[in-house]
């Protein structure tokens, strides 16, 4: 697939945020993007067919809940 370079704007605090992810999996922030944006289309696409997102920690589950798209 071509690559196209793209500019965002975002915030200091979430730059921050992406280069300590990309830190701690030993990446680049480019990556932990396009990662981040694979997984919200691949969320997106469950909740609007119904699926329910779980998280278990410690035994215990909780829902997160997101509202299908419009």
């Amino acid at each position: 697939m071509p690559v196209r370079r793209v500019t965002v704007n975002l915030p200091g605090m979430a730059v921050d945020v992406l280069k300590e992810i990309a830190h701690r999996r030993g990446t680049t922030p480019t990556e932990v993007l396009r990662h981040a944006i694979s997984l919200e289309r691949e969320l997106s696409e469950e909740i609007n067919q119904g699926a329910r997102i779980l998280i278990e920690k410690d035994g215990e589950f909780r829902e997160l809940v997101f509202l299908p798209e419009a």
